[in-house]
């Protein structure tokens, strides 16, 4: 394994990135631990999916680093948004399929 200080990990992430993709094991040094760049692979979403990730307060917190009441007050905000949205006619439900070879 290849291991390099942050700092030079910073200045040629796209370098390391390709390497790491041709299966080269790079190891970047960040305090005492040292951690691994290596690819991940994901699965493709079906012609037509729509993913959506929920967000919940537990993936926020450890994603972001939000807290419990920025949360809370993320949520209260979003719910009067979303109620303003729809009573001015902005936001409508849909019913039928969607089809998304309309959007090319």
């Amino acid at each position: 394994m290849t291991t390099i200080t942050l700092t030079k990990a910073r200045a040629n992430l796209g370098k390391l990135c390709e390497r790491a993709k041709r299966g080269e094991e790079i190891g970047i040094i960040a305090g005492d631990q040292i951690l691994q760049l290596s690819p991940v692979e994901v699965k493709p979403a079906v012609p037509g999916e729509i993913a959506i990730v929920p967000m919940t307060r537990e993936s926020v917190t450890k994603e972001y680093g939000v807290t419990a009441a920025e949360w809370k007050e993320f949520q209260k905000r979003e719910r009067v948004r979303y109620i303003r949205s729809k009573r001015a006619g902005r936001i409508v439900a849909f019913k039928g399929e969607f089809d998304p070879s309309v959007l090319d």
